[in-house]
């Protein structure tokens, strides 16, 4: 008797287990898998940003170090929220104007910089990461 309750209760706290992590309270995907999706969103920023590249004639290395910026800002946290997309490109803009390679842009071209990626990154978002 024992042994099947043990069963029965392993089964039930497995199946409720796989469907708490399979949604999640607003019905999202779960937190599990929103990290490949803010990946995808950073490639897409990511490739506008090369495009971009020909209004902000940013050398290869001035390039490179933005890119990674912008990639490391944008899968640390999801974009879902007005508060949280704040933080996050104003971190962004921070990094850049304190980065080695990426000092001596103007506060101007900062702001453009940081507008394109804004844009984009709701863009690749709102429309399933691709262009």
């Amino acid at each position: 008797m024992e042994r099947n309750f043990r069963m029965v209760f392993s089964t039930v706290v497995s199946v409720l287990m796989m469907i708490i992590i399979s949604t999640t309270a607003d019905g999202r995907k779960p937190v599990l898998d929103e990290y490949p999706i803010r990946v995808k969103i950073s490639q897409c920023v990511i490739k506008e940003l090369d495009i971009s590249n020909g209004d902000f004639k940013l050398t290869a290395p001035e390039l490179k170090a933005l890119k990674y910026i912008v990639h490391e800002e944008l899968v640390k946290e999801p974009l879902d929220k007005q508060k949280v997309k704040v933080k996050v490109f104003g971190r962004m803009k921070k990094l850049v104007q304190e980065d080695a390679e990426l000092e001596g842009l103007p506060n101007e071209e900062v702001d453009k910089i940081i507008t394109v990626v804004k844009r984009r990154a709701e863009y690749c978002r709102e429309k399933g990461f691709g262009d």
